[in-house]
């Protein structure tokens, strides 16, 4: 069952459509997004969030890394709705989804997007996974068969056991983390992300941090996924998938990491916005 809850109050101006392929020139990283009505669906036992952009044909559905929401996507997912019904889900945990007190697994969040591809009644799909939900996609594909149209990796294939250095104090975890200071208000978050990631910061990050974090009765920000699930996230995640016998088409969307000193690839730079261009299946 889906349900509908009031739009969201930060709608803006509507995104400047994607240049045709071939074009050079990228979306000004600056312009307005517009950023859909909060939509629910009451599925697998919890209550997901997600963002409907509507459009026609086959669903394209994106689903987010880990801590983040479908507010990730506000910039690339409105280029394809003249071919797909697209949409993005906020995995349960994180954001405005169901904040379960139970352990998840990669079996768990594969059960909540089958469901949720059902309870939209779509026929075919193109999954998009962005970092460790790329996990879930080789699952998705087997048990969805011929219904799935193509899987797209957005910066999400890697052995994922080498990557993770004992957090929450390894080098990726600390690279990520805003330090105590930056939690002392919207306004101090948004500085902090802005300058550790300068060439990405705009209006989605923006929202997606708005999306990410709730204000606590200390008056402090606070990330809606809790610590401990976070935790359980990355120890599911260096056990891996398999990757082998995947029958649909596969495109893999690898981030540039040649301007960050770090032991692990950078966030996903201006390949994904020319992917959005020239993605057709």
């Amino acid at each position: 069952m889906l349900a509908r809850r009031f739009p969201v109050t930060l709608l803006l101006a509507l995104l400047a459509a994607c240049d045709p392929p071939g074009s050079e020139r990228l979306p000004d990283p600056d312009a307005p997004l517009a950023v859909p009505q909060d939509l629910y669906a009451e599925v697998n036992g919890v209550r997901l969030h997600y963002l409907d952009w509507e459009g026609s044909g086959d669903l394209m559905l994106f689903l987010p890394g880990p801590t983040q929401t479908a507010h990730t996507f506000l910039e690339v997912a409105p280029a394809f709705v003249d071919r797909f019904r697209v949409m993005a889900l906020t995995h349960r945990g994180h954001g405005a989804s169901h904040q379960s007190e139970a352990d998840y697994d990669i079996a768990t969040l594969v059960d909540d997007v089958l469901a949720f591809i059902q309870a939209v009644e779509a026929d075919r799909v193109v999954l998009v996974a962005h970092s460790l939900s790329g996990l879930l996609l080789p699952d998705l594909a087997r048990r969805l068969g011929s219904r799935v149209r193509a899987l797209v990796f957005l910066d999400a294939v890697y052995d994922w056991s080498t990557i993770w250095d004992t957090p929450p104090t390894g080098s990726v975890h600390r690279y990520f983390s805003p330090s105590e200071e930056a939690y002392a208000s919207r306004e101090a978050l948004d500085n902090w992300w802005r300058e550790r990631f300068p060439a990405l910061w705009g209006p989605t990050w923006r929202a997606m941090l708005r999306a990410q974090m709730y204000l606590g009765h200390d008056g402090r920000l606070h990330l809606q996924l809790a610590e401990q699930d976070l935790l359980r996230f990355i120890e599911i995640s260096s056990a891996g998938t398999s990757y082998q016998d995947l029958r649909p088409p596969v495109l893999v969307v690898l981030s540039d990491d040649s301007e960050v000193e770090y032991e692990y690839p950078a966030a996903p730079s201006d390949s994904l916005r020319t992917w959005s261009r020239e993605f057709h299946v």
